[in-house]
Order: structure tokens, then C-alpha cells, then sequence
């Protein structure tokens, strides 16, 4: 990658060389398909209240991290009312819209809004929202962890090395959670 990335951790930096390698390690709760149409990613499935103020994201039962902890509704919370809304301009903005989350289970997240926003469900793609793990930034300096440059996600490719000035290396996640990707 030419400029080489200053970092690995997409939450911190969205510059383009981080997002290509990055974004194929972390993920956030949707994907959108060509016509801008959102898609599973991490939630399976999502529905919105009739006046626009309530979204609950049910998420994949079998999603890991990298270092095979399950991904849950405590990281969502986690991701986007704590990390994102620190070290990510955008999510903070966006996510100050959010009155409250709720997880009733450990797959499911609830965010109520403080009035309807359009484009809420546009602020969960990766570049916006990745999901962190909580087991890794929880209680550190997010800006300083050393998981910035050795990042844990949930996509389908694993960091294994990065040696700079010459390449970085992903391999395969054979446990992901989306059989035959």
C-alpha cells in the first residue's frame, strides 16, 4: 500500500491505505450493496420503530474475534457509546443522536434516538462504525494500545503480519462467521 498506513486500527484512522487493509479485518453491523440498499454484516437482521426512533439489530450468533472471544451486544455498546464517540469525529457526531441502548440479550442491541434521523442506519458500515473488542480497549488509552497494529476484528481476514516499508500479510479466517466467504 502506497502511502504506507499509519496504523492498523480503522476506528482511529479512516485514511484510505488503512481502510484497504483494515476493512477487510474489521466490520461494522451493516454493508451496503451498490444502491446504497444496507446488508447484513454483523447484524443479521435490524427493524425500526414506525416513528423512526427505535432500531434493534439482531446480531450474528456465531460472529468471533480473531482471538476467538464471541462477539456480542456488550461490544456494540462498547464500539459505538465509548470508543467511537473518543477517538472517531463522525461516530461521535452520529452517535450523539443516540438517547439510549439497551441489550436485552447478548445478540441484541436496541438504540432509541432522541428524534428520528434518516440516515441512522448508514452510520453502522465499517468506515463509520467498525466494531472494536471491548476485551482489548477496555479501561487502556485507545490512541497508545498496542492492538492498533496487530488488530483483532471479526472479518473475514486475520492479521498476521506487518512488517513496515514492505507488505502486510492477512490470512484467511477459517472461522468466520459467514460459511463460504
Amino acid at each position: 500500500l502506497q502511502p504506507e498506513p499509519p496504523m492498523m486500527m480503522l476506528g482511529i484512522n479512516q485514511a484510505a491505505p488503512t481502510q484497504v487493509a483494515a476493512g477487510k479485518i474489521y466490520q461494522g453491523l451493516l454493508t451496503f450493496d451498490f444502491d446504497l440498499n444496507p446488508q447484513p454484516s454483523l447484524a443479521k437482521s435490524w427493524t425500526r420503530s414506525a416513528d423512526g426512533l427505535t432500531y434493534t439489530f439482531r446480531l450474528e450468533e456465531n460472529a468471533k474475534w480473531h482471538d476467538g472471544r464471541t462477539f456480542t451486544s456488550a461490544d456494540v455498546v462498547f464500539s459505538t457509546q465509548v470508543f467511537l464517540t473518543e477517538v472517531h469525529p463522525r461516530a461521535r457526531a452520529n452517535f450523539a443522536r443516540v438517547d439510549r441502548v439497551e441489550t436485552p440479550d447478548a445478540h441484541t442491541v436496541v438504540y432509541t434516538l432522541k428524534e428520528p434521523f434518516g440516515p441512522f442506519l448508514h452510520m453502522f458500515e465499517v468506515s463509520s462504525a467498525p466494531m472494536v473488542p471491548k476485551h482489548i480497549y477496555e479501561g487502556t488509552d485507545f490512541r497508545a494500545n498496542p492492538a492498533n497494529n496487530t488488530p483483532i476484528g471479526t472479518g473475514p481476514f486475520k492479521f498476521k503480519e506487518w512488517v513496515r516499508g514492505s507488505h502486510i500479510e492477512l490470512t484467511r479466517n477459517d472461522a468466520y462467521h459467514k460459511p463460504g466467504m
